[in-house]
């Protein structure tokens, strides 16, 4: 039901299990496979040609997934409850960025080639292309994280208790601060590091992107 003073729906077992799916669902999208899918390209060129690339797709696939589902759920749910779409902070940063989500496939796809010369330089499309690559991913993740924060705000307002709330809040900050801490760890420890040859790992994009052979 609807609580009309508010515009806020009164919570029920039905409407706490929606909006709890939506929140596990785009946790699980955000939180954890698309990151595996970013550090999987970041990290693992140096193992097995090519292994990087297809769990990097399938990380992304299985987040995109998630995000469909989540979002219908989460709209199917408005419907039912009579609100309006899209029109909190909530909804657009969340919706913004499933929508760059969308873009990142397609505009892989379109990724101009890599010099088959590992010592020569990238064309400019091709640089162009890594830097919008890079900057849209980013840009999702980060507008997904304060939609995840935002959301824990949206579920209290739908009748969870303040402890719940501050119990899902400190997970959350927990979460997020200790994968910046891998990551960053992970990334002091490359720096000191010698780096591998240039070229190494990327044998499956260079694959991609001659195309097979007659």
């Amino acid at each position: 039901s609807v609580v009309m003073s508010t515009g806020v729906a009164s919570i029920s077992s039905d409407a706490d299990s929606a909006y709890k799916v939506h929140g596990w669902l785009m946790f699980v999208a955000w939180g954890v496979f698309v990151p595996a899918g970013v550090l999987s390209a970041r990290w693992l060129k140096g193992l097995k040609p090519g292994l990087w690339l297809k769990l990097h797709q399938a990380f992304n696939a299985l987040a995109m997934l998630l995000m469909i589902i989540g979002l219908a759920i989460i709209i199917n749910k408005t419907e039912d409850e009579g609100l309006e779409h899209f029109h909190q902070t909530h909804t657009v940063t969340g919706i913004v960025a499933i929508a760059l989500a969308v873009l990142q496939p397609l505009n892989g796809f379109l990724r101009p080639p890599k010099p088959e010369d590992p010592s020569e330089m990238a064309s400019t499309p091709r640089r162009v292309w890594e830097v919008s690559h890079r900057v849209v991913g980013v840009t999702a993740e980060v507008l997904a994280v304060i939609t995840l924060f935002s959301g824990v705000h949206e579920i209290a307002r739908r009748g969870l208790s303040e402890s719940k709330e501050d119990k899902l809040r400190v997970g959350l900050i927990v979460w997020v601060a200790a994968l910046a801490a891998a990551v960053a760890a992970r990334e002091a420890v490359t720096l000191l590091r010698p780096s591998p040859p240039p070229g190494a790992g990327e044998d499956a994009e260079m694959a991609v992107n001659k195309g097979p052979h007659p």
